[in-house]
């Protein structure tokens, strides 16, 4: 699965996403649930193929897929995806973002699993800074309560 499958999930234009196109790329981000992708300037080898799909990540709550793609740019001390995304951006790393605008949480929900499910099936292991968020997520827990 590279990021040319996901034009016929209804992705559109590649943007780019770096620390110099903040201001760009969020004007035409809308406030709407959804799912995104972030790709690298060109195939990279996974355990199985090649893709360049980096990321994919969904927008489920009010301030939709403009508030998520903008937490990449001003991370909260303790997100640690987001810190781990605007590292990448400070060393410079050519990347994109593309997203398919999506009526309801269930609908993005829905099309993430898909996505990841697919690419894992083909490449026989997730996209590689979607490893990084699951390890994230184990070595940090929330705290809830």
């Amino acid at each position: 699965m590279t990021s040319a499958d996901l034009g016929a999930l209804g992705f559109g234009q590649w943007h780019a996403f770096g620390l110099n196109a903040e201001r760009d790329l969020l004007a035409g981000v809308p406030n709407a649930f959804g799912v995104y992708s972030i790709r690298f300037a060109e195939l990279q080898p996974r355990l199985r193929g090649l893709s360049d799909l980096a990321y994919v990540g969904k927008a489920t709550n009010s301030k939709g897929l403009r508030g998520r793609i903008r937490q990449y740019f001003h991370p909260g001390w303790r997100q640690s995806t987001n810190l781990a995304m605007k590292a990448r951006l400070l060393a410079g790393m050519t990347l994109e973002l593309a997203f398919a605008r999506l009526s309801t949480v269930h609908e993005a929900e829905q099309m993430e699993s898909r996505i990841l499910i697919a690419f894992e099936a083909e490449h026989g292991e997730r996209p590689p800074f979607n490893k990084q968020a699951a390890l994230a997520s184990i070595l940090n827990p929330v705290e809830t309560g």
